[in-house]
């Protein structure tokens, strides 16, 4: 199961090369040229700001993060209203699949850098 991040990073990828030579892309392609590149644009963008979040945290504080995260979901009571119940529960707990995505990638790396800074030899390591 891929994490979060090495699905953005696919995703980046895929978008990327099919954005080469749109010449031999089908003419639909063609059509939605820009809306591929507008699709590109975003995924760059909620990848750097994925990236500056990793980069502040620490194995240690994601930790901490998850302990506290798991304590409020202890706290929630089925008594509540069963929407709010089940908002909150399900917001705790992508919470904690993101860090747990952080937690799973720190080791191996510490810090992430800008997409085209990775040789490709790094970027296959994501996946």
């Amino acid at each position: 199961n891929k994490n979060s991040i090495a699905k953005l990073i696919r995703k980046i990828l895929i978008v990327e090369q099919q954005l080469e030579n749109p010449e031999n892309r089908s003419i639909y392609f063609r059509m939605a040229l820009e809306s591929k590149q507008f699709e590109l644009y975003t995924l760059k963008k909620k990848y750097t700001k994925l990236v500056d979040i990793y980069n502040l945290r620490s194995i240690e504080s994601l930790l901490e993060e998850k302990r506290h995260i798991e304590e409020k979901i202890k706290s929630l009571t089925p008594t509540m209203s069963r929407l709010i119940y089940s908002i909150a529960k399900s917001s705790f707990n992508s919470q904690i699949s993101e860090i747990n995505d952080f937690l799973s990638l720190k080791p191996k790396f510490p810090k992430l850098k800008a997409l085209e800074k990775y040789t490709e030899e790094e970027l296959l390591q994501f996946f």
